[in-house]
């Protein structure tokens, strides 16, 4: 029987719906004012302006992209975490501290410094590795890069640079969108560079060049400016890439560009009323009561405010959008705007209700779109997209269709079924595995571990050929799936007794996690109480490797000894017949059966001991959908392959994670599935 704690069902604050449908579109229409020659670059720096980087990077490079841009390495290895192998341009100048992560994950810097040239081409040296680069010419925006007037001079010391190569030349438009004519005087230096750079006396660099950009979105238009002036002859030194960024996401600053282009914004910010209450006429409403009421007044509140991104300057002068009965009301914002409320003016709104739906931020009415918005405070387009919605869960559309979903936790790789402090430690040192210990990993690898495990018979516990299979099933108990675990791993056993151990607190299971002769620990669901109902173990069998000697739980009940400690299930087993594998590999063999919640959306395993080779295998019912997977591999091998599959027969899914079987995998490492 299962002894459940009361539940209660909460609805999302706030989320942001993507159409990358739209996104294509916009794409689209783009692309139509590239020349023959010229490809895009599509940028996704700050999480792609709000829309989310992975899902645009992929949409893009589907649509043609060759290449992305980004603002820094960590928005980069990002990228590259998430199995993205396309070129990534790193668009702000790098730092000498960075370099490891962009020799490492193959990612292009920008440059406007000998200094940082040095660095990188020393570094690239030691590694035997050739490096592309981009250059970035200042031709007038005067934030960074090299003076065009001092470009020759950069030129002629690049050449003592041996493990570099210049794929690319670039600039920045200053005012691309409102001043054609300083744009065209940027565009014209910047050319004279590219030939400069293209001329005989730098056939010895030239020959790598690649890409040369100076246009983004609004620049794209003027395309059409510099082939329509006759006294400009550019045909050869023509930049062949544009950087696509505002315009694909739907917005044009330029007030000329919008009977050329049909764009359409990407991104809506929603929500849904929390409470509805009463003013009188003369009574305030909110923080140092600018707002009062000049009649009788219903109002309701929205649980959301600026720490959202909803910005506080759009206090008693934005609107909302909300839909009742196939009629669409604009509804004004009443007061300030609050760290987590909003208030608006429901009064002409017929039978408006709790949980109603509202837009905040959409691509109609132009009321709520952020053009508009961003244009009441007079502030930037730019910065009420990245801002937006920093505590909503973001959902992918392609048209009508969901496609993808991206809870706020995941977006910073984030289990929900483990504490925030333990997972805060788990992820710090999964990433200080990954990057602090960059300069010496080879060292360690190849001279320590291999000595330690392979060249010498100190006592390590370590394992391997480690195999986890879990299986979901759907059952007859509402809102559980049922779940068998089978793990299987080689290891040097210590002594002559282990422990499994079932708790539905994680504090309390940490403890076990310290205990070298704790073999597996479940955590269960806290909402269930631990017993045997709800976490039982099928079979445990100990192989002694090389040897037809085996110890098997289903014979030794008399030495399995079952307790209740600090509301954990603890097994022990204990058995004369282990002396005699004690100081030996063997093979343990653990199966078990429990039940997992179908509202948490997201199953943890991770790896607490030095393992060499590690495969995880995840079955489940097509009636769960779309799973997304998250790998957190401390290792040489941080992003092993994943492999999907699917049985026609049984509707079964499977998702298969598998390292190389020599490759080491350390502590801390671990796998979210998200559903």
């Amino acid at each position: 029987m299962i002894r459940m704690k009361p539940t209660k069902q909460n609805d999302s604050r706030s989320w942001i719906d993507i159409d990358l449908k739209i996104f294509s579109q916009n794409l689209g229409e783009l692309k139509k004012y590239l020349l023959p020659h010229q490809s895009f670059l599509q940028v996704v720096k700050a999480d792609a302006y709000g829309h989310g980087a992975y899902q645009i990077g992929i949409t893009a490079l589907e649509q043609g992209a060759v290449m992305l841009g980004v603002a820094n390495v960590e928005e980069a290895f990002y990228l590259r975490f998430h199995k993205i192998v396309s070129p990534i341009l790193i668009l702000s100048p790098s730092l000498t501290s960075e370099i490891d992560l962009i020799l490492e994950y193959d990612i292009i810097p920008s440059v406007c410094e000998l200094e940082f040239c040095k660095s990188i081409d020393l570094k690239a040296k030691e590694l035997n590795k050739k490096i592309p680069i981009h250059v970035k010419i200042n031709t007038g925006m005067n934030r960074t890069g090299i003076k065009y007037n001092d470009i020759k001079s950069f030129f002629d010391d690049f050449s003592s640079f041996n493990n570099l190569y210049i794929e690319g030349l670039f600039s920045h438009f200053a005012a691309s969108d409102d001043d054609e004519s300083f744009s065209f005087s940027q565009y014209k230096i910047f050319c004279d560079c590219i030939q400069l750079f293209l001329s005989e006396e730098y056939n010895h660099l030239n020959h790598s060049l690649k890409y040369t950009h100076i246009a983004n979105s609004s620049g794209l238009l003027f395309n059409d400016f510099c082939s329509s002036n006759k006294n400009f002859e550019t045909s050869r030194f023509h930049p062949n890439l544009v950087r696509l960024g505002l315009m694909s996401y739907g917005y044009q600053l330029n007030e000329n560009h919008k009977n050329k282009l049909n764009l359409e914004p990407v991104m809506s910010f929603k929500s849904k009323i929390s409470h509805i209450g009463y003013a009188d006429k003369g009574e305030t409403i909110g923080y140092n009561r600018t707002y009062r009421a000049e009649n009788d007044i219903k109002y309701a509140i929205i649980p959301i405010g600026y720490a959202d991104g909803y910005d506080f300057l759009l206090s008693n002068k934005a609107s909302v959008l909300l839909s009742k009965q196939s009629d669409n009301y604009l509804c004004k914002v009443l007061g300030k705007i609050s760290m987590d409320m909003i208030c608006i003016d429901v009064s002409e709104i017929p039978q408006v209700e709790i949980f109603d739906e509202v837009i905040l931020l959409g691509n109609k009415p132009e009321e709520i779109t952020a053009l508009y918005l961003s244009n009441i405070f007079k502030g930037s387009v730019y910065e009420l997209l990245c801002q937006l919605g920093r505590r909503a869960k973001r959902n992918y559309f392609h048209g009508e269709n969901l496609v993808d979903n991206e809870p706020l936790q995941r977006r910073s790789f984030i289990p929900n079924d483990f504490t925030d402090q333990k997972l805060n430690n788990i992820i710090k040192k999964a990433i200080a595995h990954r990057i602090n210990s960059d300069e010496i990993s080879s060292v360690i690898y190849e001279d320590i571990l291999k000595h330690i495990f392979i060249d010498s018979d100190r006592d390590i516990t370590y394992r391997s050929n480690f195999k986890h299979k879990i299986h979901f099933y759907d059952s007859d108990i509402k809102d559980f799936y049922k779940v068998k675990t089978v793990l299987s791993f080689h290891k040097k056993l210590q002594n002559n007794e282990f422990s499994v151990v079932c708790a539905n607190d994680n504090d309390k299971l940490q403890y076990y996690f310290q205990q070298k002769n704790c073999e597996y620990r479940w955590l269960l669901d806290k909402n269930l109480d631990v017993n045997d109902d709800n976490f039982y173990i099928t079979k445990i069998k100990i192989n002694l490797l090389g040897s037809n000697q085996f110890w098997d739980s289903q014979t030794g009940h008399d030495n399995i000894c079952r307790m209740m400690r600090d509301n954990c299930l603890i097994y022990k087993f204990s058995d004369p017949l282990l002396n005699k594998f004690c100081g030996k590999e063997v093979n343990f063999l653990i199966e078990t059966e429990t039940l997992y919640p179908k509202k948490s959306h997201q199953l943890s395993v991770y790896i607490n001991e030095i393992t060499k080779g590690v495969e995880v295998s995840f079955f489940y019912p097509q009636t769960i959908g779309d799973m997304e997977t998250t790998i957190i591999f401390s290792g040489k091998e941080k992003f092993p392959a994943i492999k999907r599959y699917f049985d026609d027969l049984r509707k079964i899914n499977t998702i298969k994670i598998k390292t190389k079987d020599d490759t080491w995998v350390f502590p801390n490492s671990g796998i979210v599935f998200s559903f």
